[in-house]
């Protein structure tokens, strides 16, 4: 019986840091749309993400939200949206930062800004709008929603880390600091 027990309790362990050490790169399709896009129509979304838009050679466009690190965080989002209009919105696997041929010593980076108890990125949708908002990311993580820019690896862009920190202060996020995406 202790056997059970503990293997039980090692199982639900692994599948918890699994979930927390999720690193792949998401976003949300909310919709595909023919002819010209209405921004109006995603007013109600667009704080729990960057809206992207992405022409098809079919005449769609494809609309996403959001880039979130991990599933975790891109499932929570997405529940968010599906509740606020978009019952059809679906995830999208946009990249996986550690596939099996990373070298073990390879490390990606973000430079996190500033973390939020819910899923709100109005409060400074100003700031971003004068900068690449593409580079924004979403994680999930310890009851806080964390905001981050960019996403690099200091081995192939040395200078990454100054630009990104140069970036966030020029968004006014003085105390932005680097943090590494684990595996």
């Amino acid at each position: 019986m202790k056997k059970t027990g503990l293997l039980f309790i090692f199982l639900i362990c692994t599948i918890f840091l699994y979930g927390q050490m999720d690193d792949r790169i998401y976003k949300i399709r909310l919709v595909s749309l023919q002819g010209q896009v209405i921004f109006e129509k995603f007013d109600k979304v667009k704080k729990f993400g960057v809206l992207e838009m992405e022409p098809s050679e079919n005449g769609f466009t494809r609309v996403y939200l959001g880039t979130y690190i991990g599933r975790r965080t891109a499932q929570r989002a997405l529940d968010i949206v599906k509740r606020n209009g978009f019952r059809n919105a679906y995830l999208v696997l946009e990249n996986d930062l550690y596939d099996a041929n990373s070298p073990a010593d390879e490390r990606y980076y973000t430079f996190q800004f500033t973390a939020l108890k819910k899923l709100d990125n109005s409060k400074f949708m100003n700031q971003l709008d004068a900068f690449d908002q593409a580079i924004v990311h979403v994680r999930y993580d310890n009851g806080f929603y964390k905001y981050s820019i960019g996403l690099y690896n200091p081995a192939t862009s040395p200078n990454a880390e100054q630009d990104y920190r140069q970036l966030a202060f020029n968004m006014g996020f003085d105390f932005a600091f680097p943090k590494q995406i684990t595996r």
